[in-house]
């Protein structure tokens, strides 16, 4: 079948696949948010289809993958708009009324204290959004490796919680 006519012939799954996971997200993301997102999978999906896989079960992959991916794109943005929230909230304590200045501060000195290898897992994971898999490929060790070099820079960060608020506050 002609790519159009697969994409045409099933927008009915992504609008329903759609519909369902807005009932499960947060309010603030829209049906047309995710509409938008699921037939970006599905355009992907008509592009990239090989048999024997039944159409239909793999453009369910890909529709749900697409609309994880924008969730989680979207999620980032709107709950962690200096970036790094996970760095501020996994090493030193930050008030909820902390200035927006502090908490950029903040970051930047735990980037600071983190050995080269270190800021470039942070930089790819926590600022470009990549995958443990694509960091992996980047440098050449699989995602379970990634996940334990990440683990241990968090460790490394948290053991320096003192140093971290010492350079912030300067």
């Amino acid at each position: 079948m002609e790519t159009n006519a697969l994409i045409e012939s099933n927008l009915s799954i992504a609008e329903r696949m759609a519909k369902s996971r807005s009932k499960s997200v947060d309010p603030r993301i829209y049906y047309d948010e995710l509409k938008s997102a699921a037939y970006a999978g599905l355009v992907d999906a008509a592009h990239k289809h090989r048999d024997p896989v039944p159409f239909e079960a793999y453009a369910r992959t890909r529709i749900n993958g697409e609309m994880e991916d924008y969730i989680r794109e979207l999620n980032w943005n709107r709950y962690h708009p200096v970036q790094m929230r996970p760095l501020e909230d996994c090493y030193v304590q930050v008030e909820e009324n902390t200035p927006h200045r502090m908490v950029s501060r903040l970051v930047d000195a735990a980037f600071m204290v983190l050995p080269e290898e270190g800021r470039k897992l942070f930089h790819w994971y926590y600022r470009e959004g990549l995958t443990m898999k694509q960091i992996g490929e980047n440098i050449g060790v699989g995602e379970s490796h990634v996940s334990k070099l990440i683990k241990k820079y968090h460790t490394y960060l948290r053991n320096r919680q003192n140093e971290i608020l010492a350079i912030a506050e300067r």
